[in-house]
């Protein structure tokens, strides 16, 4: 890799307005002998951390050009302009990516792959995996699509306040008995957040 073009063979004196990685540098209006050395070091390589946190349980994995990399203590190693593709396997369908945090600062999104483009830094990305809630709901009154689902105050709700954030419910699972109007039967509802 360039790493600047100089006036002296010592590369200590930079000409001015070049910069690193420059690739070519053309010397104009020529009246005397000019000299112009150009100074190449080794391609860097980076640390990337990489990992998850939150309370839910997944595996990560991490590749580049298309090959997995070896995680080793939480960090992958990569040359500079290389891609890094993270990708999350939750332990079950319980677990899923709340967000992802990139150098310190939170990205909106739930996807299970994250990809850092043109790395030239030292990086952090860490997955957020959080458990999906299990709430034990018993209806006291039939469900009718005019009243909505009744809980145990009695009020009708279609959505649950949890640790301040609203979770939507996305699918039900009957887990006590078989009621045909659902009247005071138990279900197991996991929940997603919005």
């Amino acid at each position: 890799m360039i790493e600047g073009w100089y006036l002296d063979p010592e590369c200590t004196q930079a000409i001015e307005g070049t910069e690193l990685e420059q690739t070519t540098y053309e010397v104009k209006t020529i009246y005397t002998d000019v000299a112009v050395y150009v100074k190449f070091v080794e391609i860097p390589e980076y640390t990337v951390k990489v990992g998850t946190t939150g309370t839910g349980s997944a595996k990560i994995t991490a590749s580049s050009d298309g090959e997995e990399l070896e995680i080793v203590s939480g960090e992958v190693k990569l040359k500079r302009h290389k891609d890094l593709t993270i990708t999350v396997a939750p332990k079950d369908e319980y677990n899923t990516v709340e967000h992802w945090t990139v150098d310190g600062a939170d990205v909106d999104s739930d996807e299970l792959t994250y990809k850092l483009t043109d790395i030239t830094k030292d990086a952090e990305i860490y997955a957020y995996i959080a458990p999906s809630l299990l709430v034990n709901v018993i209806f006291k009154n039939d469900i009718s699509s005019s009243r909505g689902i009744e809980n145990n105050s009695g009020n009708s709700c279609c959505l649950f306040s949890i640790s301040s954030k609203i979770t939507l419910i996305f699918s039900w699972k009957h887990s006590i008995g078989y009621s045909s109007h659902f009247s005071k039967s138990l279900f197991a509802v996991k929940s997603k957040s919005a």
